[in-house]
């Protein structure tokens, strides 16, 4: 009897014993579940900041997650040797000189803003290559497809990222400046920004900053801090002359229509009266400038009024056609003047006006036919201001 009890109270304490150790083990789970989302989120964030552009690169949009990405990651640590990565803590105004040359003016208010008050922040600066940032409707790219062209002309091929604290730093009254040695010596440069919309296209834009020639260098004064570089291609016209040249390109045209459909009566009367090889010529050329005009000025009008794309095919092939037309009929007439005035004699040709007109008519035809085939014709961007892009059939 004893026995038993004996081994009864020894099965219930390794049963009291081994629920106990559950209870302990369940309760460490839930504590190892509840720190790992913690301790993760840690690891995430402490990402070195000279790193992010390299982990950046093969994400969809570069520019945004190194945005994203350097407003979160760790600058401390042993010192790093990039000449593309730049890092300082900075505790009042002062003026960085990298060591790629970039001289950075870091304003007392910047400061303030980015440190909440503290009196203290991090400064960091990246150099990106420019390929990076291809803007969206990219120019000289056709709708659907992408190019490796690039879209702008950045001085030194470099973007330049600024980054200071962990707040956005804008709408200065005290503006940033940046200093851009100008090693092409370039004078038609102007400071440009990245912008990123609400869908995370960019594009670059100039508002909020001013470019100065400070001794042959360009520089920058922007009131906020961003990706920043230097535009040296040729002057984009501004948005609000558009509607004015489109108006002046609309009474051209019309005019150069009035005036080549009157060509065209002269030599038909001429030709009433005295037929001529030499005024056949002048007619076929005069119409196929007639045709040219025409197309102009509905493809000018298309642009802005439509978005089909069959249509759109269509102006640019009939555009094309003309344009080929009137190059051929100039080499035509060209080469009756070259029998009228160097041969003189025996210029006599079997069907002269027919194997003109098959040359004249028939090259430009096969050649847009090649390149209907071919898919050349379509939906063309380019830039019509400093902060979009505007589609235009070609």
């Amino acid at each position: 009897m004893v026995p038993a009890f004996i081994e009864w109270l020894t099965e219930g304490a390794h049963t009291r014993e081994t629920e106990h150790s559950k209870r302990e083990m369940r309760g460490f789970c839930c504590v190892v579940l509840w720190i790992f989302p913690i301790f993760s989120s840690t690891i995430e964030t402490s990402e070195r900041c000279y790193k992010v552009p390299e982990n950046c690169q093969m994400e969809k949009n570069v520019p945004l997650c190194i945005e994203d990405r350097m407003r979160n990651c760790s600058s401390k640590g042993p010192r790093i040797n990039d000449p593309k990565y730049f890092s300082r803590q900075i505790s009042s105004e002062e003026t960085v000189n990298t060591e790629r040359g970039y001289v950075i003016h870091i304003s007392g208010e910047a400061l303030q803003r980015s440190s909440n008050g503290r009196g203290d922040a991090d400064l960091i600066v990246s150099l990106l290559n420019e390929t990076f940032f291809r803007v969206s409707s990219s120019l000289n790219t056709k709708k659907g497809k992408d190019s490796n062209k690039p879209d702008t002309i950045l001085h030194g091929q470099t973007v330049l990222g600024v980054w200071l604290g962990k707040n956005e730093v804008q709408n200065l009254s005290q503006p940033v400046q940046l200093r851009f040695i100008n090693t092409n010596q370039s004078k038609n440069g102007t400071c440009v920004y990245w912008h990123l919309d609400k869908n995370g296209k960019g594009t670059w834009r100039t508002d909020g900053c001013n470019t100065t020639i400070a001794r042959e260098d360009f520089v920058c004064s922007c009131n906020h801090l961003s990706f920043f570089a230097v535009l040296i291609n040729p002057e984009i016209p501004a948005a609000s002359h558009i509607v004015p040249l489109n108006y002046i390109s609309y009474i051209g045209s019309a005019l150069s229509i009035a005036f080549t459909a009157l060509m065209i009566a002269i030599f038909v009367c001429q030709r009433r009266k005295q037929y001529d090889h030499s005024v056949v010529i002048h007619v076929q050329l005069s119409g196929s400038l007639f045709l040219l005009h025409i197309s102009f000025l509905c493809s000018v009008w298309f642009s802005g009024h439509r978005e089909n794309d069959s249509v759109c095919q269509a102006l640019g092939l009939l555009l094309h056609w003309c344009l080929l037309a009137t190059f051929t009929w100039t080499a035509i007439e060209g080469f009756h003047l070259y029998l009228l005035v160097v041969r003189v004699f025996n210029i006599y040709i079997k069907r002269y006006l027919l194997k003109l007109s098959l040359v004249g008519w028939g090259v430009p035809t096969i050649t847009v036919i090649i390149c209907g085939v071919t898919k050349v014709y379509g939906k063309y961007t380019f830039y019509t201001g400093e902060e979009n892009s505007t589609i235009t059939p070609l």
